[in-house]
């Protein structure tokens, strides 16, 4: 039952670019973009960052899978360009991608890391 509402409450296109790796201009380097649905909340909360400095969140966004901290994550809102193909860089100008700074995967009751390892609440904090 519990799964069921985190799969139905995931109805929204998300574009996820991830895997940060450092690359030898100072910035990063990302998996090729990839479609899931999640939702994407415009909510602000305080949490605490990897410095562990308070900081307001952008949105909130909930997926069905487990991105690395500083993946980029943009809502699909109908967007695509001329070509019909997302950017591989998130930081084309056509692009409005958010870099994950937090993430929470709290089980659902009843959920073991055994018998259901997939049984999570996965929240990005953007």
């Amino acid at each position: 039952m519990a799964m069921q509402l985190l799969t139905r409450m995931r109805k929204q296109s998300v574009w996820v670019w991830d895997n940060p790796v450092a690359n030898d201009a100072g910035g990063f380097s990302y998996d090729a973009p990839i479609h899931v649905l999640g939702r994407w909340d415009d909510e602000q909360i305080l949490f605490l960052n990897e410095a562990g400095e308070e900081e307001m969140s952008k949105a909130l966004v909930y997926l069905g899978m487990d991105p690395a901290l500083g993946a980029m994550l943009m809502l699909d809102e109908g967007w695509a360009d001329s070509s019909g193909v997302v950017p591989a860089d998130p930081f084309d100008s056509s692009v409005v991608a958010w870099p994950i700074k937090a993430f929470r995967k709290n089980p659902v009751l009843g959920a073991s890391e055994t018998t259901t390892p997939n049984n999570a609440l996965r929240t990005c904090i953007l």
